[in-house]
C-alpha cells in the first residue's frame, strides 16, 4: 500500500499505485501527431477563398456585420446575460488548509480585486468575443498588496484585429502547440505576448477546426450577410427608380451640332467633333447636374429653369407645341419588390436561427408564436449559454486561478479552487416545486444520488439528510380511534380523542368518597 502525506500526495519512495505507469516520465509530453495548421514565419494559412475574409479586411467585414439587426440583437443579448453571471469558488477537492487558503487567495486576488473592469465584465467579453470572432485574448498583470498578497491588477482585452502572427513553441516543429503571438497596432508598434501569461479562449463553434484563431459565428453567417447586402441594394434601387421615377431629359442636340459646325474650326474632323462635344457638354451641364443631384442633397430645390422655345417647322406661321428642352419623369410599378422583400426576410430569419435567437422574430409582422414555443426556445438558448459559461469556467480556472495560487507560494494541485458560475436562466419556481414534490412521492431512500441530481437540476441547494431530518412526524389521532388497532371496550365513544385523560382528584383521608368520585376512579 502506498502512503500519502497531509496534502493527499504520495510520499516519495512509496510503492507506485499503478505498476504499469512506472516508466512514464514526470514531465508532460504532447500527444503524437500534428494539428494540421500551417504557419510560415507566424503567418497562418487559412485557405479562405473570399477576398473580403482574408487578412485585415475580414475584421472590417465582421465589423459591418454588427449593423445587421439579428447580429446586433444576438451580441447585445448575450453580452448582457454573460455580464449578469455571478462567480463563486469551489474549494479544491484535496481539502485541508491549503485548499481553504487557495480559495481565500483567489477570492481576494481576483473576484474582489481592484481591476479596471470587474471580473464579470472580463468574462463576458472573453466568452462573447470567442463565440463571435473565434478567439479572444486578454493580457494579465499582477501586483503585490501592502499585506504581501499577490493579486491581479489588470486583465485587459487585446483586440483580435491586432493579432497578426502566431508562433509555435518550437519554430518549424508542427507537433508543438502555438505558444505566443505578435500584436501590431496601426502606428506600427509591436508587442510579443506569451499565451501562458494571457487569458486565451478559442472557439471553433462545432466546425472541428484546430486553428488557433478558431472559427467565429460571424464567419459562419458571412455568406448570408453578403446575400442580404446584394438584395437590399436591389430593393433600394428598385424603390428609388420606381417611386422616385426615371428622369428623361430632352435637348436639341442635333440642332446645336449643326449650328456649331460652321462656327468651330479645327485641323480635322476629329478635332472639330471634339470641340463640338465640349460645347454641348457645357450647355447641358446645368440640366445634368439637376438630374444627378436631385436625391443626394435635400437642400436642393426640386425645380429647374428651361428654355421655353419650341421647334420651328418650314412654315414660320405654324407654331409647334414640342419644346426644345424638357424633363419628364417616368414612374414604374415596383415590379419584383415583393419577391425581393420575401428573400430579405427569409435571410434575416436564417441568420437568427443560426445564431439561436429566432425567438426574437416571434410575434412580429404576420407571424404568430405560442408561449410554449417561446419557452422551449429560451430553454435551448439558456442551455447553450450555460454550456459556454461552464467551459469558460474550466479555462479560467486553469489560466487565471492556478497562476495566482502559484504566485502566492501555493501548490495549485492542492490549493487552486474551481470557478463556479451561476446559471444564465434560473429554473422556474413552479418547476422546482413540482420536481421536489414528485421526488418526495418517489419513496427513495435517504441521500439517494437521484435526489441530489434533481435538486441541482432545478437550481436548489442540497443538504445531506441527517437522522434528525428523517424522523417521521407524529400523526394526529383519528376521530373514533385508530382503525388499525382493536377497539377499547371501556372507551367512551362520545369522548374527545384529543382531550387529556381524566384523573381522580386527591381525596381527603377523613372524607368518604362520593358516588360520583367512585365512578370516576373505577
Amino acid at each position: 500500500m502506498s502512503t500519502r502525506d497531509q496534502d493527499g500526495r504520495f510520499q516519495k519512495g512509496s510503492p507506485s499505485p499503478n505498476p504499469a505507469g512506472r516508466g512514464i516520465a514526470k514531465a508532460a509530453r504532447s500527444a503524437a501527431g500534428y494539428d494540421g495548421q500551417v504557419a510560415y514565419s507566424g503567418w497562418l494559412q487559412t485557405g479562405e477563398s473570399s477576398p473580403e475574409l482574408q487578412g485585415l479586411r475580414r475584421w472590417k467585414t465582421y465589423a459591418r456585420m454588427y449593423e445587421r439587426p439579428p447580429v446586433a440583437i444576438w451580441a447585445r443579448l448575450r453580452q448582457a446575460l454573460f455580464s449578469g453571471v455571478t462567480w463563486t469558488l469551489q474549494e479544491n477537492a484535496a481539502g485541508g488548509k491549503a485548499a481553504a487558503k487557495g480559495k481565500d487567495v483567489v477570492e481576494q486576488g481576483l473576484l474582489k480585486a481592484q481591476l479596471k473592469r470587474p471580473w464579470s465584465s472580463v468574462a463576458a467579453c472573453s466568452i462573447q468575443g470567442a463565440a463571435a470572432l473565434g478567439f479572444s485574448l486578454h493580457g494579465v498583470a499582477m501586483g503585490r498588496r501592502g499585506d504581501g498578497l499577490v493579486v491581479y491588477t489588470d486583465i485587459a482585452h487585446r483586440p483580435q484585429s491586432t493579432i497578426h502572427r502566431w508562433f509555435r513553441l518550437v519554430e518549424g516543429d508542427e507537433s508543438t502547440p502555438f505558444a505566443s503571438v505578435e500584436q501590431r497596432i496601426t502606428t506600427g508598434q509591436t508587442a510579443d505576448l506569451s499565451l501562458d501569461e494571457c487569458l486565451y479562449v478559442v472557439n471553433d463553434n462545432g466546425t472541428g477546426s484546430d486553428s488557433p484563431e478558431g472559427v467565429g459565428m460571424l464567419r459562419l453567417i458571412a455568406e448570408r450577410v453578403r446575400r442580404l447586402d446584394v438584395f437590399e441594394r436591389i430593393e433600394g434601387t428598385e424603390v428609388t427608380s420606381s417611386m422616385g421615377g426615371i428622369p428623361i431629359v430632352r435637348a436639341p442636340l442635333e440642332e446645336m451640332r449643326a449650328a456649331l459646325k460652321s462656327q468651330v474650326k479645327g485641323a480635322n474632323d476629329v478635332e472639330i467633333a471634339a470641340k463640338i462635344s465640349a460645347v454641348i457638354e457645357q450647355k447641358t451641364k446645368s440640366i445634368k447636374d439637376f438630374v444627378m443631384n436631385r436625391f443626394k442633397d435635400a437642400s436642393k430645390l426640386a425645380w429647374h429653369i428651361l428654355d421655353s422655345v419650341t421647334y420651328q417647322g418650314s412654315d414660320p406661321n405654324t407654331i409647334s407645341t414640342v419644346p426644345k428642352w424638357g424633363i419628364e419623369i417616368v414612374k414604374g410599378d415596383l415590379q419584383g419588390l415583393t419577391e425581393v422583400r420575401a428573400i430579405i426576410t427569409d435571410d434575416d430569419l436564417d441568420i437568427a436561427r443560426m445564431l439561436g435567437i429566432e425567438h426574437v422574430f416571434m410575434g412580429g409582422g404576420n407571424t404568430r408564436g405560442t408561449y410554449d414555443a417561446l419557452e422551449s426556445k429560451l430553454d435551448t438558448m439558456g442551455a447553450t449559454m450555460n454550456a459556454e459559461v461552464g467551459l469558460f469556467a474550466w479555462i479560467a480556472s486553469q489560466q487565471i486561478v492556478r497562476p495566482l495560487c502559484r504566485a502566492n507560494g501555493l501548490d495549485p494541485d492542492v490549493a487552486a479552487p474551481m470557478m463556479v458560475p451561476s446559471p444564465i436562466f434560473r429554473t422556474d419556481i413552479l418547476k422546482a416545486v413540482q420536481a421536489v414534490t414528485q421526488l418526495g412521492l418517489a419513496g427513495l431512500p435517504p441521500n439517494h444520488p437521484a435526489k441530489k441530481a434533481v435538486f441541482e437540476g432545478v437550481d436548489l441547494p442540497w443538504e445531506d439528510e441527517t437522522p434528525a431530518l428523517m424522523l417521521p412526524r407524529p400523526r394526529a389521532p383519528m376521530p373514533g380511534g385508530d382503525p388499525t388497532k382493536p377497539a377499547d371496550p371501556t372507551a367512551d365513544p362520545k369522548a374527545d380523542p384529543t382531550a387529556e385523560p381524566a384523573t381522580a382528584p386527591a381525596a381527603d383521608p377523613g372524607e368518604k368518597p362520593t358516588e360520583s368520585v367512585k365512578r370516576r376512579t373505577r
